[in-house]
């Protein structure tokens, strides 16, 4: 009984202990890069490739000093459909809907063009929606078009994600 009511406390206190949240205020496109620590943008995607096309809301993070990023792309029911983290040149693809898993060069990424993710992560960011409020970026047969909807700069950090074990190993991302 003794050691219940241990647990018991332990539980209430560690329950009425808070985090942090993330100090975040609006970003402008524009604002010197060594002036932010990071940059968070929801943004609603559309994404084409040949005959096929996705939609769906995504979460892009970056911290330039760091040459961090990670972008979360949602489900319909805002579950985590993908996540890609990179540091430096190195990326970790996870698909959650298929359970699969890819780490590898951002060389390897097609739709990253042969730039490092960072750097990719921060022309998204700072580039001046046209005049349809999209962000329209072509290569090939692919087209991503951006519509950003919320612009924070911030001081949260992308964090690596954790590989589930049982998702399947090798399955490179594509658009």
């Amino acid at each position: 009984m003794r050691s219940a009511g241990r647990f018991l406390l332990a539980f209430l206190l560690l329950g009425c202990a808070s985090t942090h949240p993330a100090h975040e205020e609006p970003f402008t496109p524009g604002t010197p890069v060594d002036q932010v620590r990071a940059v968070r943008e929801l943004m609603r995607v559309r994404a084409t490739h040949g005959e096929r096309t996705e939609s769906f809301k995504a979460q892009l993070l970056v911290e330039p000093s760091t040459k961090r990023m990670e972008l979360t792309a949602y489900t319909p029911l805002g579950t985590s459909a993908v996540t890609l983290f990179a540091d430096g040149d190195r990326v970790t693809f996870l698909n959650h809907i298929e359970q699969t898993r890819w780490e590898g060069s951002a060389r390897e990424v097609a739709f990253l063009d042969g730039i490092e993710p960072a750097t990719w992560g921060m022309k998204i960011v700072t580039s001046s929606p046209d005049a349809t409020g999209r962000i329209v970026i072509s290569r090939g047969a692919g087209t991503l078009e951006i519509t950003p909807l919320q612009l924070v700069s911030t001081d949260a950090r992308p964090q690596a994600p954790p590989i589930p074990r049982e998702y399947r190993c090798c399955v490179a991302p594509a658009l």
